[in-house]
């Protein structure tokens, strides 16, 4: 596991899929206990593609990312509409960094926006 200033050694091993499932569970708990719809909730997941093209050309090395699947199922199995969860190819939902220290950190994020009468909420 890693921070933004380094590494962070542990005692024992995360379930990280397990993790990340209890974030998902926890965020859109916390959006429908604030009165929120689910069909309101319009998450966004990175796609896949080159690293260049999802970084707009910023890091021009060849490389594939994979579709952020379990996201997507995540989301599902929430009881997220599926036509409000969107599929994104850019860094809004690949986390990028490039620090002082090197390139660290790079990982799938997600967006989720929410719909209200008017407009859309960005997280």
């Amino acid at each position: 596991m890693s921070d933004v200033f380094g590494l962070i050694l542990l005692k024992q091993k995360f379930n990280f899929k397990e993790l990340q499932k209890k974030q998902a569970e926890s965020i859109i708990k916390l959006l429908v206990n604030l009165g929120i719809k689910k069909e309101s909730i319009f998450p966004k997941y990175c796609g896949g593609g080159k690293v260049e093209k999802l970084t707009h050309g910023k890091y021009k090395f060849d490389f594939q990312i994979p579709e952020d699947k379990f996201t997507l199922n995540a989301l599902l199995d929430l009881g997220i509409p599926k036509e409000n969860i969107r599929k994104d190819y850019t860094r809004d939902t690949l986390l990028a960094l490039n620090l002082a220290s090197g390139n660290i950190a790079w990982g799938y994020r997600t967006e989720i926006e929410i719909k209200t009468d008017k407009h859309y909420i960005r997280q």
